[in-house]
């Protein structure tokens, strides 16, 4: 879908716009319930729950929006049903009568840079990295005060752990999932999934940093970079 990638934001959020008509053309409604799915990593979660961030973001809030868990692999896996390209090109894609989507800017799922700053300042709220530890760990750092909870961690035999076992997964690298957190990885896609995760366990006050480490790298001032673990 269209947006401004660019080097600072390689996978930015889409145009309001586009998106607002690209929804309501694969029929959407302002109460609509969605369930998203995708058989990219992370067993479909590194894009479904990027795309549950966007329908957050910029939809109404009567929508609906949630994840398949385990993405199409595991669909596929238990041999569920499934329409092929071909079978569209035989049998004729089904008529969809437009929705009636409305998209507004809710800022209360995506953070900019700016609020990031004054986060990591004051300590106001706690931060936690959803990349590789390799990543959080290399030579180019990580936004400081930040934990880390790679997404993996969230996941075994291809589905999310139980709600408690990721709220055992949080607190494990010092994240109260009670307290207002900001999620970020390299550029807001497996930290979105992270986000949700949050959700699930009842966070009440959790976003994703949108600009990630990309923006971060570029931007912040050296003295909010750390190299090593806060903890180390």
């Amino acid at each position: 879908m269209e947006a401004d990638h660019n080097e600072m934001f390689p996978r930015n959020l889409p145009d309001p716009e586009i998106f607002q008509s690209r929804v309501r053309d694969i029929g959407v409604n302002d109460n609509s319930h969605l369930v998203l799915y995708s058989n990219s990593d992370m067993s479909g979660f590194f894009m479904s729950g990027r795309a549950w961030l966007t329908f957050k973001h910029f939809g109404p809030d009567e929508l609906k929006v949630s994840i398949l868990d385990g993405g199409l692999q595991k669909w596929i896996a238990e041999n569920r049903p499934t329409k092929s390209t071909k079978d569209e090109e035989e049998q004729g894609k089904p008529k969809v009568e437009p929705g009636n989507f409305t998209r507004k800017e809710n800022d209360t799922y995506v953070m900019k840079y700016d609020k990031m700053v004054d986060v990591a300042n004051s300590n106001s709220k706690q931060i936690c990295d959803s990349r590789p530890n390799a990543k959080y760990q290399d030579k180019t750092g990580h936004i400081k005060g930040a934990a880390n909870l790679p997404l993996s961690q969230l996941l075994e035999n291809g589905v999310l752990k139980s709600v408690d076992s990721i709220k055992e997964e949080f607190q494990s690298v010092g994240v109260d999932i009670t307290k207002p957190l900001v999620t970020y990885c390299a550029s807001g896609m497996s930290s979105s999934s992270l986000c949700f995760a949050a959700m699930l366990c009842k966070n009440p006050d959790v976003s994703v940093y949108h600009g990630g480490f990309t923006e971060w790298s570029k931007r912040a001032d050296p003295d909010l970079i750390s190299k090593s673990s806060p903890d180390s």
